[in-house]
């Protein structure tokens, strides 16, 4: 039996479904490497007496054409097994049906498997592939989707034997005695930009845990990007899609300072078809987080959201900095960032890190831009974030180094005072009340915002 793989928080709801009666399968859906077939595994082996994984990757023909007939479910179950050279398993067992998107019609069987009742399912599959292989399917009804990204940075933490500073973080947040940040937020700082160079692929945190080298975990980076390429190009080939492109000049709209995504870039118009293809399929990957700009917080901030308006992050923060900078001496420029005394303009990575956690809290994060004319002048404004909460707007503002005055924010709380609550400002100092405001640092992110739990 295997030791348990690293702390997830998403294994709570896992193993509450896996002692639970539910007849509902359990889909496993998100980027490659992002520890689903581990995850899957686990599962079996600790929650159930008997399981089968059967890999549609590596499984031959014989066994995929058992699922083109499931008119007798006793019958299919015996070609099965035979197919799969096994005992049939008891009733109450598990099946793992990994990699999914190699035999689209497993997928589609089960409804009918979950109804027969006999045994619990779990399907895994990256997102890219079952969204490309899915297409001629009735998609089941009988299936609980269950998204696997990168570790947040509280899961970071314990998994690198910090978990009290995750817990003292927490309290702090519950207590509301944020002066307490104070006392350690130097080394919650170098800890949060530490996660910031690694960042939460399971590999890759694996690599930092066992051997707390730079070269290996950039080696893992580099490798779970090349996956990522080959993904997106495959989107490309099969849509006449830009996703490679698009993923690759997603820093380019922030280090302009523009409102949106520059698809000059790519030699394409925003509002053309393949352009708005493109940012779909991107964010359906989850690869990339598409935050897109909406138009009028009195109303809805998806249903005024506009396509053509978007600012696009990376998944995970450790590829993002990988992706971004290539320093000739690792070891120097990993240890300078760590320790905030590296120069440069990081602005880009630490707002990436912001959007990340709130796309993982399963916040639908949008971003205010407007432009005005005044006095023959043209003033352009933006507020960074912006997600819905009891009814109201909340605005998020990222501020990697410090600040003087906010006149967006000011403008839009202002102007909508109804719908849109006082605005919180994300910043690398200690915490702080300013302009009315309150400042929270970085590494505070994962309690304030906290995560959706699928159940």
């Amino acid at each position: 039996m295997s030791e348990k793989p690293l702390f997830r928080k998403v294994y709570s709801y896992l193993e509450r479904w896996a002692k639970s009666d539910s007849r509902n399968a359990l889909f496993f859906n998100g980027p490659r490497r992002t520890g689903k077939t581990t995850a899957a595994k686990y599962i079996g082996e600790h929650y159930f007496e008997n399981y089968y994984l059967i890999d549609f990757s590596a499984e031959d023909a014989r066994v995929k054409r058992c699922f083109d007939d499931l008119g007798d479910v006793d019958n299919f179950y015996n070609r099965l097994f035979f197919a799969l050279k096994k005992p049939v398993l008891p009733p109450g067992s598990l099946l793992i049906f990994d990699e999914i998107q190699f035999c689209s019609r497993a997928r589609q069987a089960i409804k009918q498997l979950t109804e027969d009742g006999r045994y619990r399912f779990i399907e895994t599959g990256s997102a890219v592939s079952i969204e490309l292989n899915s297409l001629d399917i009735l998609l089941p009804s009988k299936e609980r989707q269950v998204i696997f990204a990168p570790l947040d940075f509280e899961e970071f933490l314990i998994n690198i034997g910090m978990g009290n500073i995750a817990d003292s973080i927490k309290e702090v947040i519950r207590s509301k005695n944020y002066s307490l940040f104070s006392l350690n937020h130097d080394d919650y700082m170098r800890q949060f930009r530490t996660y910031m160079l690694i960042g939460g692929m399971p590999e890759a945190v694996e690599s930092y845990v066992e051997s707390r080298s730079y070269w290996e975990v950039i080696e893992n980076q580099k490798v779970i990007l090349s996956l990522f390429n080959k993904d997106l190009e495959t989107i490309d080939r099969r849509y006449g899609t830009h996703c490679r492109a698009m993923y690759k000049n997603f820093p380019k709209c922030l280090d302009r300072n523009s409102f949106r995504f520059q698809f000059s870039d790519m030699d394409a118009r925003p509002n053309s078809v393949v352009s708005l293809e493109t940012v779909d399929k991107l964010a359906e990957s989850q690869i990339g987080y598409i935050i897109k700009k909406s138009k009028n917080p009195d109303i809805g901030l998806s249903l005024t959201e506009d396509d053509t308006y978007f600012k696009g992050f990376y998944n995970d923060l450790g590829l993002a900095h990988c992706l971004c900078y290539s320093p000739e001496n690792i070891d120097e420029h990993y240890d300078k960032f760590i320790e905030g005394t590296l120069r440069g303009n990081f602005g880009y990575i630490y707002e990436n890190a912001v959007a990340q956690q709130l796309v993982l809290a399963g916040l639908d994060p949008h971003y205010f831009s407007w432009v005005e004319n005044k006095d023959s002048t043209v003033a352009s404004y933006e507020v960074d974030f912006a997600f819905e909460r009891h009814g109201k707007v909340q605005p998020v503002e990222c501020k990697s180094s410090g600040y003087r005055a906010l006149k967006s924010l000011d403008i839009l709380e202002s102007r909508h005072k109804d719908t849109v609550r006082k605005g919180i400002v994300i910043t690398s100092d200690p915490y702080s009340e300013k302009l009315g405001r309150q400042n929270f640092p970085f590494y505070a992110m994962f309690a304030l915002f906290t995560p959706f739990d699928p159940e």
